[in-house]
């Protein structure tokens, strides 16, 4: 999270402890898919979000998860048609990829994700792990899943099986035990 250009003037201070993330531009229409640190996805409809002017902090969408303790992992925006709005990929090649800190990675179609309606899983989490990281892929996608310490496999989306939105996934990545995911790419 880099504060763009280290200066936010135009859309109002950031408060404390606090940096932007991401820029969206969304319609009224439109819905948000927040996936959290506990392996939830949540569907939130922009029309439902509270407004404020430029100069406010604003209010943190974290608010509208629902589940108690988990942070906001990443952000989509789905259009009024369910199609989401940052990259297009034919609807049979569209994966959501999730990682979590102990290594498990799971590959899941977009479709799964079409009809929810307020929250739902998206993936099994264990006791001791948390979701860290969903990208939005098409098939035949390198990615390159990476620890705080150094560490890095790169392997394709092909090798990774489907699953459904209810399950864990595999083991990706042997963590060590000082070490955790931090991301992929």
């Amino acid at each position: 999270g880099n504060k763009l250009n280290g200066s936010l003037t135009e859309v109002g201070d950031i408060a404390q402890g606090d940096t932007v993330v991401e820029l969206l531009h969304v319609d009224n229409r439109d819905s948000l898919l927040l996936f959290d640190s506990k392996g939830r996805v949540h569907d939130i409809a922009v029309n439902t979000i509270r407004g404020s002017d430029l100069k406010s902090h604003g209010y943190s969408l974290s608010t509208h998860l629902k589940t108690e303790g988990a942070n906001i992992v990443a952000v989509f925006v789905k259009n009024e048609h369910g199609q989401l709005a940052t990259k297009v990929f034919k609807p049979t090649d569209s994966y959501f990829v999730l990682t979590t800190k102990r290594g498990l990675i799971k590959k899941t179609p977009y479709d799964a994700f079409t009809r929810i309606k307020g929250s739902s899983t998206a993936a099994v989490i264990k006791d001791g792990d948390e979701l860290v990281s969903v990208k939005y892929v098409n098939n035949d996608t390198d990615i390159v899943v990476y620890t705080y310490t150094g560490k890095g496999l790169r392997f394709n989306t092909d090798s990774i099986s489907e699953t459904k939105r209810v399950s864990s996934g595999v083991k990706a990545f042997k963590v060590d035990e000082n070490d955790a995911i931090c991301d992929n790419v």
